[in-house]
């Protein structure tokens, strides 16, 4: 194998390489190396980011608030105080009479009712085991027994005896009455009647009722029926009108 060119001889430039097409006189111009910036780009080659502000929203407009539940209010708040100044206006003032001439519907408290209250009237009793109204009514003739003969007039009252709490222990003998000239009477067991108040425990809620009847002397009558508790203390009474 030969070469054209011997060993002492130096190679011709490139451009005299056979087979070589000729250079146009223009090398292509040098890149850039990895990471520097180009022209108008920030260092890394990474385009800036474009920043856009956030869409400013606005309420929309409210419309005018109504009255119409106002004046409904208005008209209400009116109609009651009207109502409140004819409840005062048209009224019943209260009275002054005394506590003696009240009314059979009127209630009286216990020992305060003492010597003012009336036969017909309501009293209104608290003890130790409940509260209870009980009334003291219709002072009348009684009904003597066929078998044993008073030694007076026979007269009865009606009691009625309203629980309101706890326990009222009901017993005839707590009841009394004194006649004009102050005679003590006991009740009466041996009469005619059949429906005598007898011993029992109410209940709240309850109500009792029985007649109690007394051998009033001849030529006297009842002035006061009296109610004493357990211990016989005075709780209550009723003189008679």
């Amino acid at each position: 194998m030969s070469y054209p060119y011997g060993p002492n001889q130096q190679f011709p430039p490139p451009q005299h390489w056979p087979n070589q097409a000729p250079p146009t006189g223009h090398y292509p111009p040098p890149q850039p190396s990895w990471g520097a910036p180009q022209q108008g780009q920030p260092w890394g080659g990474h385009q800036p980011q474009l920043q856009f502000a956030a869409p400013t929203y606005y309420p929309a407009p409210r419309p005018p608030k109504s009255n119409k539940n106002r004046n409904i209010a208005l008209s209400v708040v009116g109609v009651f105080v009207l109502l409140v100044v004819l409840v005062l206006v048209f009224a019943p003032s209260k009275s002054n009479e005394p506590v003696a001439n009240a009314s059979s519907s009127a209630v009286l408290t216990g020992t305060d009712a003492l010597g003012k209250a009336k036969i017909g009237d309501r009293i209104k009793v608290t003890t130790d085991d409940g509260t209870a109204i009980i009334t003291v009514k219709d002072l009348q003739s009684g009904q003597p027994a066929d078998y044993v003969k008073p030694h007076g007039t026979m007269m009865q009252i009606s009691v009625e005896i309203e629980v309101i709490s706890g326990t009222w222990h009901v017993n005839p003998l707590y009841f009394s009455a004194r006649s004009a000239s102050g005679t003590t009477l006991s009740p009466d067991f041996f009469n005619g009647a059949d429906d005598d108040l007898t011993y029992t425990d109410a209940k709240a809620g309850e109500k009792v009722r029985g007649t109690i009847q007394f051998d009033v002397p001849n030529g006297e009558s009842i002035s006061l029926v009296i109610l004493t508790g357990v211990m016989f203390e005075r709780i209550a009474d009723w003189t008679a009108a």
